[in-house]
């Protein structure tokens, strides 16, 4: 994923292009997308901006209403409003931290000052370390909008969830794989003594995870899996 988006991000800006969408194959959204996310940009004077997102299967919840790093889970980004019926009467527009890349407008000048993806994520993360970096530089402004009809099909491209004969969801090998390595190779690129304690941390927090969660299957399989996806995040 994160090269793919290089290859088409940079093919954009040599052809001369001043702004980049990025976006997923798995979402659905009105004809006035692009329209109103360069009025919110000209508007605000801001280098970034991403809509207001909803479940596919659920219309009516959203899964992303803006977006900030917490410190406390080791920086990963959370979803403001993730899992919560939207009003119909809020129309915001307002500054964040965090967008993530399903659907995201970008001036050309960001790609400039922070680079592009870090391809050795290839999916997970490569959005949350992209939009680190720029929140750290602090030069370029991100803002939210939620006046758009926006729907995202959740987990569709990586198979996130399997359903093994069960009505559990667990999670898949796939994200289970480049979710738990990711996050430590995130950490390590932070690099700050906060950061190694945290990845020290979340052997113990995984492994106990792994016990007590339902959202993975208990077996040594998804053990083992956990705990080598780990050790490579640390050796990235």
């Amino acid at each position: 994923v994160a090269k793919a988006n290089n290859q088409g991000i940079k093919l954009a800006l040599n052809d001369g292009c001043s702004q980049v969408l990025i976006i997923n194959n798995d979402t659905e959204f009105e004809e006035f997308l692009i329209e109103k996310m360069l009025a919110i940009q000209r508007k605000n004077n801001c280098s970034l901006v991403v809509p207001r997102i909803m479940f596919f299967d659920t219309p009516e919840i959203i899964w992303y209403a803006g977006g900030k790093f917490i410190k406390s889970k080791g920086f990963l980004p959370e979803h403001i409003g993730n899992h919560q019926k939207y009003d119909k009467d809020l129309n915001i527009v307002n500054q964040v931290d965090y967008a993530p890349t399903c659907c995201l407008l970008v001036k050309k000048e960001v790609f400039e000052d922070v680079g592009f993806m870090d391809e050795k994520y290839f999916v997970y993360f490569d959005d949350t370390d992209f939009m680190y970096r720029i929140l750290k530089q602090n030069k370029h402004k991100l803002f939210y909008f939620s006046d758009i009809v926006f729907y995202h099909k959740v987990g569709s491209l990586t198979r996130s969830f399997t359903d093994p004969k069960s009505d559990i969801r667990y999670r898949g090998n796939f994200f289970i794989k480049y979710n738990v390595r990711n996050h430590i190779y995130f950490l390590k690129k932070i690099g700050t003594l906060y950061t190694y304690l945290f990845i020290l941390f979340l052997f113990f927090k995984n492994n106990v995870r792994f016990l007590f969660s339902p959202a993975f299957p208990k077996n040594y399989k998804t053990w083992y899996l956990i705990n080598k996806s780990y050790f490579q995040g640390i050796f990235m």
